[in-house]
């Protein structure tokens, strides 16, 4: 699977690909999500190296929240989208860089069916500034 574009589009076009694949490679993907969050979306994105480097010194907490709302909206092959904003050029290390999560996310159980799973999580990257 080649690397995409950390872009709104890039993202989409992840997406379809994941989704196009069977359902045991998609639970592998979202399995990779989970356990291996940095790596898996370096694997996956082209990122430079100050975004490479931010990831890696990603909270703890924030990955275990992180990977756990990718992972299973991976795994239910629900939407996802990123809303980035440019980043300011005196934010070279990200400081001011705000990750935002936004879910939509209802579960549907009917006998005869199962559970469904239906949602939508949207990624939001802003940027505070000092007056912020």
């Amino acid at each position: 699977m080649a690397k995409k574009p950390f872009t709104s589009v890039g993202v989409q076009a992840l997406q379809q690909e994941l989704y196009a694949l069977t359902d045991a490679a998609l639970q592998a993907e979202a399995d990779a999500a989970r356990s291996e969050f940095q790596d898996w979306l370096i694997d996956h994105f082209e990122l430079s190296s100050s975004q490479t480097a931010y990831i890696d010194n990603f909270d703890p907490d924030f990955i275990a929240h992180a990977s756990a709302l990718v992972s299973h909206y991976i795994g239910h092959r629900l939407p996802m989208s990123l809303q980035a904003e440019t980043p300011p050029e005196d934010d070279d290390e990200g400081r001011g860089k705000l990750i935002l999560f936004n879910e939509s996310q209802q579960v549907v159980y009917r006998q005869s069916e199962g559970a469904l799973a239906t949602g939508h999580l949207q990624v939001s990257i802003r940027y505070t500034t000092a007056n912020s």
